[in-house]
């Protein structure tokens, strides 16, 4: 079992994923509500975190820079915690500039990967299966 933590700001899409994960019985999911990095941080310490799934959008406390300041301090305590960011395809609303970030993330190897919210949620347990 991989322990897998939740920071995804959508109820709906964090009980998707969340139960897909389950069902896929590879996966022991936490749901984490940590309001700071300082508790998002705490709870992958304590989940032991081999997965760190976090939704971005272009809102504060979820831009591509604050998701990275999180993936760097939780690589600090857990280098070997996978980190995929999940993020709405562009679209009217959606800023192509944010897709454009998150893509130069993972190009970069910041991230491990990202996945776009439309996805089906069982293309999203494959990918972490297979990181």
């Amino acid at each position: 079992m991989r322990n897998v933590v939740l920071s995804i700001s959508d109820g709906e899409l964090a009980g998707a994923i969340g139960r897909t994960l389950q069902d896929a019985g590879q996966f022991k999911v936490y749901r984490s509500y940590a309001s700071t990095l300082r508790e998002l941080l705490t709870t992958c310490k304590i989940m032991r975190a081999e997965l760190l799934l976090m939704d971005v959008k272009d809102k504060p406390g979820l831009t591509v820079p604050e998701r990275l300041a999180a993936v760097e301090a939780v690589r600090g305590q857990l280098p070997s915690c996978r980190m995929v960011f999940f993020c709405e395809e562009p679209h009217e609303g959606v800023p192509s500039e944010l897709v454009r970030e998150v893509q130069h993330a993972r190009d970069t190897y910041q991230i491990d990967a990202y996945i776009y919210t439309s996805m089906p949620p069982g293309y999203a347990a494959s990918l972490l299966e297979s990181l």
